[in-house]
């Protein structure tokens, strides 16, 4: 799961979950043991699919406004 670098404290809680659960019944067994790491972990991958899909939004708008400013040119 963690591939590029995370924001401070994101990147241990994630690693500290996928030192822990390796499949669907690990995940079972520490959501009794500990639940508020895996609340953690689940809020942390969520904030970063938020950043990306807001740096994506980003990208595309800009690239959108770089096409109508060379339209307006011509």
């Amino acid at each position: 799961m963690v591939t590029a670098a995370l924001p401070a404290g994101l990147d241990i809680i994630i690693k500290a979950y996928d030192d822990i659960v390796d499949g669907a019944e690990a995940r079972k067994r520490l959501e009794q043991i500990n639940p508020a790491l895996v609340a953690a972990r689940d809020k942390a991958v969520t904030q970063l699919r938020r950043e990306k899909v807001n740096q994506e939004l980003a990208q595309k708008q800009e690239l959108q406004q770089t096409r109508s400013v060379r339209r307006r040119q011509r």
